[in-house]
């Protein structure tokens, strides 16, 4: 049973979110030498994508600058989408010429209204240095059209750039309250950090595509058991002090 699971039964609430603060992102982030790396970390946190939206992203995903004029947007935004939702805009853009069989519109009838019940999701760049390192690094790499910012084979490669980063903080003697760090932890912690700031429950909820409210909830639930913990109230008293008090004045 996952910590989020033995969370929702009731049978293990955590005392605090199996999240990363942001204190804890920037020290990681600063531990990665490789800007290719440092960047892909930096993607998990600033849009919450699962591993296989993050994985397959292009230049041509982020839209940073108006089309027209070239001037940077005032809200960019990057589009992510899953696997089998770029499978479905693939298979809808490879459609031959000529008029198709009744089975191939069928299918292609299919593939659209798939396509329509699960569209990409647009999630907003609120961060100006993440979308500064973004430019940064596009304007450097010069990616041709169409190519992966990180043009890796497994998962597994990315799953290690993140231990690395936090092996290199232990290093130096810098510890995370959550261990291990994996993708799906920037995940929950890109949640919590809406939360803390105070963004509406149902914007997170759409945010982190949660079908769903309940999965929305937890974190609210999660944050303010941390909360309560931190101010440090206290439900007990000395006697003597209760029954000085209690005395007629």
């Amino acid at each position: 049973m996952t910590t989020k699971a033995r969370w929702r039964c009731g049978t293990w609430p955590p005392p605090t979110a199996p999240t990363c603060r942001a204190p804890e992102v920037a020290v990681l982030l600063s531990r990665v030498p490789d800007l290719r790396k440092r960047l892909f970390i930096d993607a998990l946190w600033n849009t919450r994508g699962r591993l296989n939206e993050i994985l397959p992203l292009t230049k041509e995903d982020f839209v940073l600058d108006d089309p027209l004029s070239g001037a940077p947007l005032s809200s960019p935004f990057v589009v992510l989408r899953t696997l089998k939702q770029r499978k479905l805009e693939a298979a809808a853009r490879s459609r031959r010429h000529g008029r198709p069989i009744r089975e191939e519109q069928q299918a292609e009838r299919e593939t659209e209204a798939e396509i329509r019940d699960n569209p990409p999701r647009a999630v907003p760049l609120t961060d100006p240095g993440f979308v500064q390192r973004l430019s940064e690094w596009f304007a450097t790499t010069a990616l041709p059209a169409g190519a992966r910012l990180w043009d890796i084979k497994s998962e597994d490669t990315a799953r290690s750039w993140i231990s690395q980063a936090v092996t290199a903080a232990a290093r130096d003697g810098v510890m995370f309250s959550i261990r291990p760090v994996t993708p799906n932890t920037f995940r929950d912690s890109f949640a919590m950090h809406l939360v803390q700031h105070q963004v509406p429950q149902k914007v997170i909820q759409t945010l982190m595509d949660h079908k769903d409210a309940k999965s929305t909830e937890w974190y609210t639930r999660v944050f303010a058991l941390e909360v309560t913990l931190q101010l440090g109230v206290r439900f007990s008293m000395n006697p003597h002090e209760a029954s000085r008090l209690l005395l007629p004045r």
